[in-house]
């Protein structure tokens, strides 16, 4: 059981860091002004994605606790801060980055635990 919640979580939010890194690079750095760098958008995300990181760590360890659910929200004031001070977003974009910066970082990791749960029906833990 052990390895299988390890293999599900790698996999989980492997897959979020790389396709937010994508998403990011290609879609919303263009969009916002920002030339396309993928290592700025894996240290980016990195950066915006601990907080999730840390839930999922907190959350195998206390797996009855459902407030730390509340601690991803955080991820858009990471998100709101780090746009300003890492990839020098125009103070009147910020809100708007922040928001659409947060759906895949937020969203990704849902859809693919969903999706491994469906694909392969003896994940589910």
């Amino acid at each position: 059981m052990i390895l299988k919640l390890i293999l599900k979580e790698t996999l989980t939010y492997g897959g979020e860091f790389y396709i937010t890194s994508f998403v990011m690079s290609e879609h919303l750095f263009p969009y916002f002004g920002l030339e396309k760098n993928k290592s700025l958008a894996k240290q980016f995300t990195a950066y915006a994605s601990s907080m999730l990181f840390a839930v999922a760590i907190f959350e195998s360890l206390f797996p009855n606790f459902p407030p730390l659910k509340f601690f991803v929200l955080y991820t858009i004031y990471i998100l709101w801060t780090g746009a300003n001070e890492f990839l020098s977003i125009q103070e009147d974009q910020l809100i708007k980055f922040a928001f659409f910066a947060s759906v895949p970082i937020i969203f990704t990791p849902i859809l693919i635990h969903c999706l491994i749960n469906w694909l392969i029906p003896g994940m589910k833990i």
